[in-house]
């Protein structure tokens, strides 16, 4: 007939006056063993996450709903994206041999983010590895020389492709000998 069904936790939310609109797909249930019980979907800075709180007080304060909203808050305050690296910043010096050019220096070909509990974030955990260990003046100008991989606190982060982006000159003197 039209009528609009209100979800359990829009019903405990109205009552509460508490905002449960970041909660979706939320369903509430009670069993003997598991108690009273919630579980549900959220988003925080992007990034979704789904919660299940299992044997919840049975109360007329909705502790289960205040409990998701508490979980909540604590991701949107502890969690984020990080920046480790920015497009074109310097990752690499690459040796260079028979050239004129004697390093090449590799940079980023895009912004790489991490998503971490902030509060714990340590930049010198940052360590790259790299498969390129020297080019020449046979190397090609926009050819793929390699990859980096970015690992944090020996975590893969990710894995970029390094592009060479200039011209490498041959050292014709490293010739004669």
């Amino acid at each position: 007939t039209g009528d609009v069904v209100k979800t359990s936790t829009a019903r405990y939310a109205e009552s509460l006056k508490l905002d449960t609109t970041r909660i979706t797909g939320a369903k509430t249930g009670y069993t003997d063993l598991a108690g009273l019980c919630l579980i549900g979907e959220f988003t925080s800075n992007d990034h979704n996450y789904y919660f299940v709180l299992l044997n919840e007080p049975i109360s007329n304060n909705y502790d289960h709903i205040r409990d998701a909203l508490k979980l909540i808050n604590y991701y949107d305050t502890n969690y984020n994206e990080v920046t480790i690296l920015k497009k074109n910043d310097f990752v690499l010096d690459i040796p260079i041999i028979n050239s004129k050019q004697k390093i090449y220096k590799a940079t980023s070909p895009k912004e790489v983010k991490y998503y971490t509990n902030i509060n714990n974030y340590d930049e010198s955990l940052i360590k790259y590895k790299s498969n390129i260990k020297e080019l020449s003046y046979k190397n090609k100008i926009n050819t793929n020389i390699g990859n980096i991989e970015i690992l944090y606190n020996d975590e893969l982060v990710e894995k970029i492709d390094i592009t060479l982006n200039e011209k490498l000159n041959p050292n014709i003197q490293s010739f004669i000998k």
